[in-house]
């Protein structure tokens, strides 16, 4: 009977228990709480090409910390390129100086009482090595051992450590990408736990960290461990205008949300002809707050499975085609379903092109219609 009843259990039901007061999966219920809405800290520590101590020490400021502490985030991802810190001779050494600046960020959130996800956020050229060499595995492993050591002074209650953002294996020459990055995700992770080991590790799958990771992700065998994905769904909206990645996305402008075949009508005279088809299957999706809830259902039904605790830690609508308005309501919708799943979630991002703050470094001010739309 027991069993029976464990296994009938939907991720509605299962998130809507009073969580069990040690947690879930080894991590304490008490700590989980400082991840619940955070934003990530993006083309500071990666995402750019001249990481070097001028960026480091102007682009976020303590005004930055102060403001994101007072807008309501109780934590922040902060995403960090390891090229910087890498030592190819000697992954294990780590290069003092970007450390030093990585770890002053760090303390600053602290200080101000924001949790912090370590995560990292590797450009292609990692990736491609990763996916096929075992050798610069096992440097990635040396690699994160020391940097989590390097983290391990740092309270385990209000700092996570995050194995991989968007590893993307596919399409990189693994012959088996789900098996592959299995054993990479379970070697890198018990590397952080050698280094850390009182620390929470972030997993996720190996592809570009969808929902649809679910239909495959296999827990990694540690306890201690939060899963993670991320949600640009519908992607015809919230990239539209985009100059990266899918080369349709910047033909489009106007995109709608809600979505409905009526409502696509001006992105479609406003937009390149190209993608004319692609906007009406985008209207008779019918994107919603509750197709987004069944969109989500199958991450909380997946957490619920394996009885761990998930978060979101990317979601956004890219800022310069999209309409505000519907910006606000895809936000707001996001933030209330994760919300209902218990889901914790860091928006993307602070200042860069799906931006909850305006203005240049040491000037920014939020922007208040997004706060309210993610209920801060």
């Amino acid at each position: 009977m027991v069993t029976t009843m464990a296994i009938g259990i939907s991720a509605t039901m299962l998130l809507a228990m009073p969580q069990q007061a040690d947690g879930l999966n080894g991590v304490p219920a008490s700590r989980f709480a400082h991840f619940q809405k955070g934003v990530n800290m993006s083309h500071w520590f990666s995402q750019w090409g001249d990481l070097t101590p001028a960026r480091f020490t102007s682009y976020v400021t303590e005004r930055d910390m102060d403001l994101i502490r007072q807008a309501g985030f109780d934590h922040v991802r902060l995403p960090f390129n390891p090229d910087p810190f890498w030592n190819d001779a000697d992954p294990a050494k780590i290069r003092p100086v970007p450390l030093s600046y990585y770890k002053k960020a760090v303390e600053g959130f602290l200080k101000r009482g924001l949790a912090v996800v370590v995560d990292m956020h590797p450009e292609d050229p990692f990736k491609n090595r990763i996916a096929t060499d075992d050798a610069f595995v096992a440097k990635a492993a040396a690699f994160w051992r020391a940097f989590a050591k390097e983290m391990a002074s740092f309270d385990p209650e209000r700092v996570m450590l995050e194995i991989m953002n968007e590893p993307s294996i596919d399409g990189r020459g693994a012959k088996d990408p789900v098996r592959r990055w299995h054993q990479i995700n379970t070697q890198l992770a018990k590397a952080i736990r050698e280094g850390a080991p009182r620390h929470t590790i972030v997993a996720a799958g190996g592809g570009w960290t969808g929902v649809d990771q679910f239909d495959t992700l296999e827990p990694i065998p540690l306890r201690n461990v939060v899963y993670n994905f991320h949600c640009y769904d519908p992607f015809v909206f919230t990239h539209q205008g985009a100059t990266w990645g899918w080369d349709m996305s910047r033909l489009m402008k106007a995109v709608p949300y809600p979505s409905s075949p009526e409502a696509v009508q001006p992105a479609i005279a406003a937009s390149d002809p190209k993608v004319r088809d692609i906007l009406i299957g985008y209207g008779n999706e019918r994107w919603n707050r509750a197709r987004l809830r069944s969109h989500l259902k199958k991450a909380a039904d997946w957490a619920a499975k394996h009885r761990v605790y998930l978060t979101c830690n990317e979601f956004g609508v890219y800022i310069p085609n999209a309409p505000r308005e519907s910006r606000l309501a895809w936000l707001r919708d996001m933030a209330s379903v994760l919300r209902e799943y218990r889901i914790g979630w860091a928006m993307w991002d602070y200042a860069g092109g799906f931006a909850v703050a305006l203005g240049e470094p040491g000037k920014r001010t939020m922007d208040r219609d997004v706060l309210k739309a993610l209920g801060l």
